[in-house]
Protein backbone atom coordinates (compact mmCIF):
# COMPACT_ATOMS: atom_id res chain seq x y z
CA UNK A 1 0.00 0.00 0.00
CA UNK A 2 2.70 2.42 0.84
CA UNK A 3 4.65 1.67 -2.25
CA UNK A 4 1.78 1.71 -4.44
CA UNK A 5 1.63 5.79 -3.10
CA UNK A 6 5.11 6.78 -3.25
CA UNK A 7 4.49 5.05 -6.73
CA UNK A 8 1.05 7.61 -7.30
CA UNK A 9 3.33 10.22 -6.24
CA UNK A 10 5.97 10.08 -8.57
CA UNK A 11 3.68 9.94 -11.48
CA UNK A 12 1.95 13.12 -10.30
CA UNK A 13 5.22 14.83 -10.10
CA UNK A 14 5.93 13.30 -13.44
CA UNK A 15 2.81 14.75 -14.82
CA UNK A 16 2.88 17.84 -13.41
CA UNK A 17 6.30 18.43 -14.53
CA UNK A 18 5.24 17.72 -18.30
CA UNK A 19 2.08 20.08 -18.10
CA UNK A 20 4.32 22.62 -16.48
CA UNK A 21 6.93 22.12 -19.57
CA UNK A 22 4.01 21.76 -21.86
CA UNK A 23 2.52 25.09 -20.56
CA UNK A 24 5.73 26.98 -20.82
CA UNK A 25 6.24 25.80 -24.21
CA UNK A 26 2.61 27.47 -25.37
CA UNK A 27 3.56 30.55 -23.55
CA UNK A 28 6.45 31.27 -25.25
CA UNK A 29 5.00 29.89 -28.90
CA UNK A 30 2.30 32.53 -27.98
CA UNK A 31 4.71 34.69 -27.07
CA UNK A 32 6.51 34.71 -30.46
CA UNK A 33 3.52 34.90 -32.45
CA UNK A 34 2.34 37.49 -30.92
CA UNK A 35 5.61 39.52 -31.17
CA UNK A 36 5.63 38.35 -34.50
CA UNK A 37 9.22 39.10 -36.29
CA UNK A 38 10.76 42.57 -35.09
CA UNK A 39 10.26 44.32 -38.53
CA UNK A 40 6.82 43.03 -38.04
CA UNK A 41 6.27 44.25 -35.17
CA UNK A 42 6.01 48.29 -36.57
CA UNK A 43 2.31 47.28 -37.53
CA UNK A 44 -0.35 49.05 -35.16
CA UNK A 45 -1.57 47.29 -32.09
CA UNK A 46 1.40 44.97 -32.57
CA UNK A 47 3.03 43.86 -29.44
CA UNK A 48 6.71 43.73 -28.78
CA UNK A 49 9.81 42.14 -27.11
CA UNK A 50 11.15 43.83 -24.85
CA UNK A 51 14.27 44.45 -26.72
CA UNK A 52 12.51 45.85 -29.42
CA UNK A 53 10.86 48.24 -26.89
CA UNK A 54 13.73 49.17 -25.92
CA UNK A 55 14.87 50.05 -29.44
CA UNK A 56 12.26 52.04 -29.89
CA UNK A 57 12.43 53.74 -26.48
CA UNK A 58 16.45 54.85 -27.04
CA UNK A 59 14.89 56.10 -30.48
CA UNK A 60 12.55 58.46 -28.99
CA UNK A 61 15.04 59.44 -26.68
CA UNK A 62 17.55 60.23 -29.04
CA UNK A 63 14.49 62.27 -30.75
CA UNK A 64 13.89 64.37 -27.61
CA UNK A 65 17.61 64.86 -27.25
CA UNK A 66 17.57 66.51 -30.87
CA UNK A 67 14.48 68.34 -29.99
CA UNK A 68 16.20 70.06 -27.10
CA UNK A 69 19.39 71.15 -29.25
CA UNK A 70 17.17 72.43 -32.16
CA UNK A 71 14.86 74.53 -29.78
CA UNK A 72 18.39 75.93 -27.85
CA UNK A 73 19.95 76.55 -31.62
CA UNK A 74 16.36 77.67 -33.29
CA UNK A 75 14.60 80.72 -31.79
CA UNK A 76 14.84 79.89 -28.14
CA UNK A 77 17.54 82.94 -28.39
CA UNK A 78 15.04 85.38 -30.22
CA UNK A 79 12.32 84.53 -27.62
CA UNK A 80 14.36 84.79 -24.33
CA UNK A 81 16.22 88.32 -26.54
CA UNK A 82 12.60 89.73 -27.03
CA UNK A 83 11.41 88.24 -23.67
CA UNK A 84 14.42 90.81 -22.03
CA UNK A 85 13.65 93.72 -24.01
CA UNK A 86 10.04 93.43 -22.90
CA UNK A 87 11.51 93.62 -19.10
CA UNK A 88 13.94 96.43 -19.63
CA UNK A 89 10.70 97.97 -21.34
CA UNK A 90 8.52 97.84 -18.35
CA UNK A 91 11.52 99.11 -15.91
CA UNK A 92 12.58 102.02 -18.01
CA UNK A 93 9.06 102.99 -18.47
CA UNK A 94 7.30 102.13 -14.83
CA UNK A 95 4.74 104.73 -15.40
CA UNK A 96 3.72 104.57 -18.68
CA UNK A 97 3.94 100.68 -20.32
CA UNK A 98 1.94 100.88 -23.39
CA UNK A 99 4.99 102.76 -24.38
CA UNK A 100 6.38 99.13 -24.84
CA UNK A 101 3.67 97.71 -27.55
CA UNK A 102 6.48 97.97 -30.16
CA UNK A 103 8.83 95.25 -28.02
CA UNK A 104 5.34 93.46 -26.80
CA UNK A 105 4.99 92.53 -30.17
CA UNK A 106 8.12 91.76 -31.17
CA UNK A 107 8.13 89.07 -28.43
CA UNK A 108 4.40 87.83 -29.44
CA UNK A 109 5.67 86.65 -32.92
CA UNK A 110 8.78 85.85 -31.64
CA UNK A 111 6.96 83.78 -29.80
CA UNK A 112 4.32 82.38 -32.80
CA UNK A 113 7.55 81.76 -35.08
CA UNK A 114 9.05 79.71 -32.74
CA UNK A 115 5.48 77.80 -31.82
CA UNK A 116 5.47 76.84 -35.77
CA UNK A 117 8.12 75.56 -36.12
CA UNK A 118 7.69 73.19 -32.82
CA UNK A 119 4.61 72.12 -34.32
CA UNK A 120 6.75 71.41 -37.81
CA UNK A 121 8.94 69.90 -36.33
CA UNK A 122 6.18 66.89 -35.15
CA UNK A 123 5.42 66.27 -38.64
Amino acid sequence: MHAELERLREEEQTVKAEIERALEKENLDREREMAGEETAADAVGAVKSGAALLGDLEEVRKKVERFHARQELEGYAAVQEKGESVVSCYRSHPSTPLDCWRQVSEFKTSVSRLEQQYVNSLR
